[in-house]
């Protein structure tokens, strides 16, 4: 009977406890309540790319909430868009939100994912979330063939089908051995879109320059952190420039914010180092600047010349000391090089804590290698110098930042030939693989 007695204050106390939390739990569910089924809404989505995407809400009865906010984000980015719509709870809801993507800064490409919900709230602030879905944004200009692997997948249109699965198995593959090569996990998908001439690939690009319009043909475009690759097809170096693309897309993911901090020698010299097919193309341009001590300094190639004939050696030296650091030191002093620079440290910092020398001193050992004559020894005055040539590409295309104070223009790299001039400016990571055919024809001719 004693036991019974003192066992009454500590029932009270539990049963009161339980009380609480059971009104605790009432008050979140009805502030937050994510419902698997989405039994509110219905939402269609339409692609009138590239200039909009259109989302259909509907509901088929009046709902007991004040506003919808739309949200979706670009699969890879960090930043979510919203769109807000007032709702009147004594009607169904019909309406649509058309989101613009039209502008450099709103562009999204061909073959991104759009992840995608929406949230009801009243004006005491109870909220429903939906689940997520996703979207694959597609031009509907056309009828898409599509073909995955457990890395990505490829749409292509009027395409031979071995070629695209062609494109997407080297991608695939280089997208392993250079994750690989920079200690990357390789779980980001690649998401590539082929357009079969330069007709149909100028009409969905984001906007340029008057001028580069012109003068320019892009032969592909990879967009950062979206992991999409907009290819031309129907280029004879078309798997050449998947390669290309592929590696500036893992190493835009192995840098993060901090991209910015990559030179273009390595940048470039890298995706030309995975690009196989450009193996020995560079010989004949290298041996004539090594015979005419015109090689270009290192510390020269942070930013790449414009003139035809330097982007060709800049490209070619590039891979070349790439190919000689990766060779003469292993992956794993080249992999602490890239991990030095996501940390923020300027390339000489980083090249001394992986190497052991700084830019100047990789330089002289790669002459070194190659029989050419070392920049101290030479008088540095007669020295070529790359002078940079940048084009207004768009600032951000497919990327938005989550606080606009400190946003960043998104990398992008990009294949371009020149059309009709005898100078081509550079923005980025451009490979003039159609001007390197030219070139070398002119100098088999006057061989």
């Amino acid at each position: 009977m004693i036991l019974k007695k003192s066992l009454k204050p500590i029932l009270a106390l539990i049963i009161s406890l339980l009380s609480v939390m059971s009104t605790y739990d009432y008050i979140l569910a009805e502030t937050i309540t994510t419902d698997t089924n989405n039994k509110y809404i219905n939402i269609s989505i339409v692609s009138e790319f590239p200039d909009s995407i259109k989302f259909h809400i509907s509901s088929e009865k009046p709902i007991p909430y004040n506003t919808l906010t739309l949200k979706y984000k670009i699969l890879g980015t960090k930043a979510t868009q919203t769109e807000n719509l007032q709702i009147d709870q004594n009607k169904s809801v019909d309406k649509t939100i058309t989101i613009q993507t039209s502008t450099s800064k709103s562009y999204i490409p061909p073959g991104a994912e759009i992840e995608y919900w929406y949230e009801l709230s009243t004006k005491e602030k109870n909220i429903y979330s939906s689940v997520r879905s996703t979207y694959i944004l597609t031009d509907p200009s056309y009828e898409w063939q599509l073909i995955e692997n457990q890395n990505g997948y490829i749409y292509f249109h009027d395409f031979d089908n071995a070629s695209a699965k062609l494109i997407l198995e080297n991608a695939t593959n280089t997208y392993l051995s250079i994750s690989q090569l920079l200690g990357l996990k390789s779980d980001k998908p690649l998401r590539i879109t082929v357009y079969n001439n330069w007709k149909e690939l100028k009409a969905i690009l984001p906007p340029r320059s008057e001028v580069q319009e012109e003068s320019l043909i892009t032969e592909g475009m990879s967009f950062g952190d979206t992991g999409v690759i907009v290819l031309l097809g129907n280029r004879d170096a078309i798997i050449g420039i998947t390669m290309h693309e592929t590696v500036h897309f893992t190493l835009r993911n192995a840098m993060g914010d901090v991209s910015w901090s990559i030179p273009d020698w390595l940048n470039e010299g890298l995706a030309e180092y995975a690009n196989t097919e450009s193996d020995g193309k560079y010989n004949y341009i290298i041996s004539k600047a090594i015979n005419d001590n015109s090689l270009f300094p290192i510390t020269s190639l942070t930013k790449f010349p414009g003139k035809p004939d330097d982007v060709i050696l800049a490209y070619g030296q590039s891979k070349s000391i790439v190919t000689f650091l990766i060779n003469s030191y292993g992956d794993n002093a080249f992999q602490k090089l890239i991990d030095y620079l996501r940390q923020g440290n300027h390339i000489d910092s980083a090249l001394v804590d992986a190497y052991g020398f700084n830019r100047t001193e990789i330089d002289n050992k790669w002459r070194e290698s190659i029989g050419a004559t070392k920049i101290d020894a030479l008088n540095t005055s007669s020295l070529p110098t790359a002078i940079p040539q940048n084009i207004p590409l768009p600032s951000n295309a497919a990327t938005f930042s989550e606080n606009i104070e400190t946003e960043k223009p998104q990398e992008k790299s990009c294949v371009f030939r020149n059309s009709n001039s005898n100078e081509i400016s550079l923005s980025g990571g451009m490979l003039f693989l159609l001007l390197f055919h030219s070139f070398k024809k002119k100098i088999l001719w006057k061989k």
